[in-house]
């Protein structure tokens, strides 16, 4: 992770991860909290570079790690989501677990692999410090509380989400190999559009209109 100066470009501090970093990192005051593909959540100080704390959790066995996914900040919390399918709080200024969610809990039994854990991988998207939101691949779409991880609601037959987005009142959910679909900020459908496509990046919303990029087909638009 690099600071640079804006305008020259000179740099300013580096931080080595020893991880590949994918994801958005996340600036609160002098704070600068990002992921890495190994799923360690680093706290730096944006100031000078110097590492804050460091959370890690070990994967499920035989579970091999790649994720571009970031974090959420809301209600003194860090949020993210991890492969052993619990999404957790983790403490603003320590990197200690505020509380843990475990949204495995919801997946339904596949034949094939019996109650595998299920993936959170992606962003958890704020809606206020009341409310974020969070994906897993297997579960569908839940909305905890920042403060407690309690589930408001849940949308288990969103499943296969790759990335999200807002606007206004409208969540957008990127499904890999499903398409795209529309919720209200209750978890209500307002539309859904299916095509073919392959693994889709978080969409971004700009002016009516929604862009997201997809691993089969290149840059995809819809309608808002």
């Amino acid at each position: 992770m690099f600071a640079l100066d804006a305008g020259s470009g000179a740099e300013i501090w580096r931080y080595e991860a020893t991880a590949e970093i994918r994801c958005k990192p996340l600036l609160h005051e002098m704070m600068l909290f990002f992921r890495d593909v190994r799923g360690k959540i680093h706290a730096v100080d944006s100031r000078e570079g110097s590492a804050l704390w460091l959370f890690r959790t070990d994967p499920p066995e035989g579970f091999v790690i790649g994720s571009s996914a970031g974090v959420g900040l809301a209600s003194g919390r860090v949020l993210a989501g991890f492969t052993d399918g619990l999404a957790r709080g983790i403490k603003l200024l320590d990197g200690s677990i505020s509380w843990e969610a475990d949204l495995s809990e919801f997946t339904p039994e596949d034949s094939a692999h019996g109650t595998q854990k299920t993936d959170i991988n992606t962003t958890p998207l704020v809606i206020d410090q009341h409310t974020a939101v969070f994906a897993s691949y297997k579960g569908g779409i839940f909305a905890l509380d920042p403060e407690t991880g309690s589930i408001l609601w849940r949308r288990s037959d969103m499943t296969q989400a790759s990335g999200m987005a807002r606007d206004d009142d409208v969540i957008y959910v990127a499904r890999s190999g499903k398409g795209i679909a529309a919720i209200d900020l209750e978890g209500s459908r307002v539309w859904e559009s299916e095509f073919t496509c392959g693994t889709l990046s978080d969409p971004v919303v700009y002016e009516g209109r929604i862009y997201v990029s997809d691993s089969k087909s290149g840059l995809v638009v819809l309608d808002a």
